[in-house]
């Protein structure tokens, strides 16, 4: 791509470097979150599976049901937040497989897609066939292109810096291989 045509790209890059940060920091909160919530938990239940030497009085007794009772309340409540973040992770992991089975599915017809617009043109060469043809079907392919490398952006951005490398060296292949 030339300099112009690339502009686009970078911007759309940085907007998505910023958006991934920002869901970074928050996947890094909410574990935290799960983090404490879940040796709450664990101390709760060391604390509540052994059965302690307690004294026969009545009021000691009303005590400790009314300290097992707000346990119990602490815990179901924990258990709630910790079920209702599991599920919101859920989703969203759900949403980033969709978006990379889309992207890698796009990149695999671009792919085949340039082959044969390759062959193509090896036979209007040998032919001395049309370039107006040929320049249409290079047109319709750059706008494939760009499209894939969008989503591309937006599937580095809410995956990470563990899938950068693989997303921008298949984007860089098809590249390279069509217009190369």
């Amino acid at each position: 791509l030339s300099p112009e045509q690339g502009a686009p790209f970078q911007r759309r890059w940085r907007e998505a470097e910023e958006r991934y940060g920002r869901i970074r920091d928050h996947a890094r909160q909410l574990t935290e979150r799960m983090d404490l919530l879940l040796e709450c938990l664990e101390r709760l239940q060391s604390r509540l599976q052994s059965r302690p030497s307690v004294r026969g009085d009545t009021a000691h007794l009303r005590e400790l049901i009314r300290e097992n009772t707000n346990s119990d309340t602490t815990l179901q409540s924990q258990w709630s937040c910790l079920r209702g973040r599991c599920q919101e992770q859920e989703c969203w992991l759900r949403e980033l497989l969709a978006l990379a089975e889309r992207f890698w599915h796009g990149l695999s017809e671009l792919a085949l897609t340039l082959s044969d617009t390759q062959q193509l043109v090896l036979g209007l060469e040998e032919a001395g066939g049309e370039p107006e043809a040929l320049r249409e079907e290079i047109d319709s392919l750059q706008g494939e292109l760009d499209a894939l490398g969008s989503l591309g952006v937006e599937l580095m951005s809410s995956c990470g810096d563990p899938d950068k490398p693989d997303v921008t060296k298949s984007l860089d292949d098809v590249s390279a291989g069509g217009w190369g």
